[in-house]
């Protein structure tokens, strides 16, 4: 298949100009068409939250139309821990070839040293006590890292200040640009086995938390952790408006979703499709392990407990509440926290999202929920 002309430049560079020009031109429109509270997507949305959410739905197209990789890092070097404040860099090593099965296995993919993040700086987690966390960050499997300085890193940050969870690990996983299924996977496992087995952290005190396709990967992991039966799964998992299934845009279209005139995600099967190595059947999309939302029997029978977060104006939501149901079914102890108006990871980015209200109520059911989890 041919590269779209759009990721080449010079006509990249011309398509993000008449992007940002576009959108700074339609600003006054949106002001005046939403100055009435009874005009705007959500009416209890600000003028100023309104117009934010009209940018970005704009501006996240250019993702897709460009292919540029937004806040990706170099993940072959070292990163001096002198540039940074709040976690120390800790080489990831390759998961060794036991761990490899099914559909971890690949002719053109093979485990790879990875960047991990310690946090607090510092921290020897082979000497942690109580609860760990594991943070696999979101970006559509297109953008962003692992680092303290993405923005989505406000979430463990969040967490370790104010709940019993005070240390743990970010992976920077490679992302579909940089590498197709099943790279994800075995850098996430990658990390996995350095807490269990690198720094003998028992699984029941990992909590696995994660934003959008984070989660998709957190959740991936976990049926293949199942499947495979070679580490135990961790003691708990936390979901940021999850991304759960892979397969909605090829079955009903990019319109399909519900929310999808005002939630900020700029949804498109383009995505989905970039994880997929090359050649592949679309009918992947739709397997447990890509759409586990789509998952049928007794299939997360023996998952840990469960919160899941998510936002009343997010895309996702019809998928998210089919998932949680199916889990419960299944015997999983899930807790939904559903923040009325909200939009896809809006605790992710504060001042940016609406809206405050939401995001410290949200707050006070992460505290609630780690708070619930029995002592380790």
């Amino acid at each position: 298949m041919a590269e779209p002309l759009y990721f080449r430049q010079p006509f990249r560079g011309l398509y993000i100009l008449q992007r940002v020009l576009g959108t700074l031109a339609l600003i006054p429109y949106w002001t005046i068409k939403y100055c009435r509270t009874s005009s705007r997507p959500r009416p209890t949305w600000t003028l100023g939250e309104t117009v934010w959410v009209m940018v970005l739905r704009r501006m996240m197209r250019i993702n897709e139309a460009t292919g540029i990789m937004l806040e990706c890092t170099d993940k072959t070097k070292e990163v001096d821990n002198g540039s940074l404040r709040e976690t120390s860099f800790v080489w990831l090593p390759p998961v060794e070839d036991d761990l490899v099965q099914g559909i971890a296995k690949s002719k053109d993919v093979r485990p790879v040293k990875i960047p991990g993040y310690v946090w607090p700086q510092g921290t020897d987690l082979a000497d942690s006590q109580g609860y760990v966390g594991y943070w696999i960050h979101g970006g559509a499997y297109r953008m962003g890292n692992g680092t303290e300085k993405f923005g989505a890193f406000g979430i463990p940050r969040f967490i370790k200040q104010h709940t019993r969870i005070k240390c743990g690990l970010s992976v920077d996983y490679r992302l579909s640009g940089e590498a197709c299924h099943p790279a994800q996977l075995l850098d996430a496992l990658a990390g996995y086995r350095y807490l269990v087995q690198g720094c003998k952290v028992s699984p029941e005190r990992i909590v696995i938390m994660a934003d959008c396709a984070g989660t998709h990967l957190t959740l991936m992991l976990l049926r293949y952790l199942k499947d495979e039966s070679m580490l135990k799964a961790p003691g708990g998992i936390m979901l940021f408006s999850p991304w759960v299934d892979f397969a909605y845009e090829v079955v009903n279209g990019d319109s399909g979703h519900p929310n999808s005139s005002c939630d900020v995600l700029c949804t498109s099967g383009w995505y989905p499709q970039q994880v997929l190595p090359r050649g592949a059947d679309q009918l992947m999309l739709s397997w447990p392990y890509f759409s586990p939302n789509r998952a049928a029997g007794k299939t997360f029978a023996g998952y840990p407990r469960t919160f899941i977060s998510l936002g009343g104006a997010e895309t996702f939501i019809e998928e998210v509440h089919e998932l949680a149901e199916k889990m419960e079914r299944n015997g999983v102890d899930v807790k939904v926290d559903v923040q009325p108006d909200a939009i896809h990871d809006f605790l992710a980015f504060p001042g940016v999202f609406p809206s405050n209200r939401a995001r410290e109520k949200l707050k006070r059911a992460i505290v609630e929920w780690v708070k619930s989890l029995p002592d380790v």
